[in-house]
C-alpha cells in the first residue's frame, strides 16, 4: 500500500545504464540466466543451512513444537528474529532481480498474489503447514510444477481468474494431502 501511495500507483521508469544492474537481469553465465544462477546459490545455501548446522535442525524444531524447543533451550525469539531478517534480505534480492528484470520499479507486480503461489509451492513440495517438516528441494520442484502450469494455461489462452483456480484447487489438494499422511481427520470430512 505505502508502495501504491508514493508511486501514485504508477509504474517508476529506470533507465538501465547500469551494467551489473542489466546484467543481474538479463545477462547470461554458460548459457544459464544470472537470475537462474542466484536461485541456485541461495537456495543451495538455505539447503546446507537447514540440513547441515545446528540452526537448520533448531528451527525445524522450533517450528515442530516450539514449546520443547524452547523448554529444551532454544531462544526461539532469537531465531524467529534471524528468520525473519533472511526472508527479509531475500525477498530484498528478488526485488532488485524484478526491477533489473523490468527496467522500472511496479507498485504491485511484485506482490499481489505470490501469497497464494508461495504457500501452495511450500504445500506441495512437502512443507507441513503447522512448520518442523520440509526442504528446499521439494519447494524448487513445486514452484517448476507452478510455474509449468501457469505458462500452459496461458498459453492455451485460459482466463487468469481460472488460473487462480487451479492454484487454489493445487493447494487444497496437498492441504487433504497432509492431512491424510498426519492422520488427521479432513476438516468437514468424516472419518
Amino acid at each position: 500500500g505505502l508502495a501504491q501511495l508514493l508511486s501514485d500507483g504508477r509504474a517508476q521508469g529506470y533507465v538501465l545504464n547500469d551494467d551489473v544492474f542489466v546484467f543481474l537481469g538479463r545477462g547470461k553465465i554458460a548459457g544459464i540466466p544470472a537470475m537462474v544462477w542466484i536461485l541456485i546459490v541461495v537456495a543451495l545455501s538455505v539447503h546446507l543451512l537447514l540440513k547441515y548446522t545446528d540452526i537448520g535442525r533448531n528451527l525445524y524444531a522450533i517450528g515442530g513444537n516450539d514449546t520443547a524447543a524452547r523448554l529444551a533451550g532454544i531462544s526461539i525469539n532469537k531465531y524467529l528474529i534471524c528468520v525473519y531478517t533472511l526472508i527479509g534480505v531475500v525477498a530484498a534480492v528478488a526485488g532488485i532481480l524484478l526491477t533489473a528484470r523490468t527496467g522500472s520499479g511496479q507498485p504491485v507486480s511484485g506482490s499481489e498474489g505470490l501469497e497464494l503461489k508461495a504457500i501452495t509451492a511450500a504445500a506441495l513440495g512437502g512443507a507441513a503447514l503447522k512448520g518442523g517438516k520440509g526442504g528446499i528441494g521439494g519447494t524448487l520442484l513445486a514452484v517448476a510444477l507452478l510455474g509449468c502450469l501457469e505458462n500452459g494455461l496461458t498459453v492455451e489462452g485460459i482466463n487468469t481468474f481460472w488460473q487462480n483456480v487451479a492454484q487454489g484447487a493445487l493447494l487444497v489438494i496437498a492441504v487433504v494431502i497432509q492431512q491424510r499422511r498426519s492422520g488427521e481427520r479432513a476438516v468437514g470430512l468424516p472419518h
